[in-house]
């Protein structure tokens, strides 16, 4: 399971965390812009948020348009894209999962 370590292997008085996932708040009814990166060197990942669809405003520093309302944004090594969430689905205090799947 992803973010959980066993603190028993902790032996030098290190403070240990169990649940080590990353949150991101953002304003309630508004968009928040996410810039995505593909730092790594073989695959391919998606990038989704759960019960939102996403808008394509940048593709390595090129502006574009078209890909709009779209679940999960394809992308490969070195790849950079931004991309608008828009917050006013659900309601103020909802969390939803983030997903960056290979």
């Amino acid at each position: 399971m992803k973010g959980v370590y066993n603190c028993s292997d902790v032996t030098d008085g290190t403070e240990c965390v169990t649940n080590s996932y990353p949150e991101f708040t953002v304003t309630p009814n508004q968009k928040t812009r996410f810039r995505l990166i593909n730092g790594g060197s073989h695959a391919q990942f998606y990038f989704s948020v759960d019960n939102h669809t996403l808008d394509v405003v940048e593709a390595d520093s090129t502006v574009v348009s078209g890909a709009s309302s779209i679940h999960r944004v394809p992308f490969h090594n070195g790849q950079r894209y931004s991309v608008i969430i828009d917050a006013s689905v659900g309601s103020e205090g909802d969390a939803f999962w983030l997903r960056g799947e290979m």
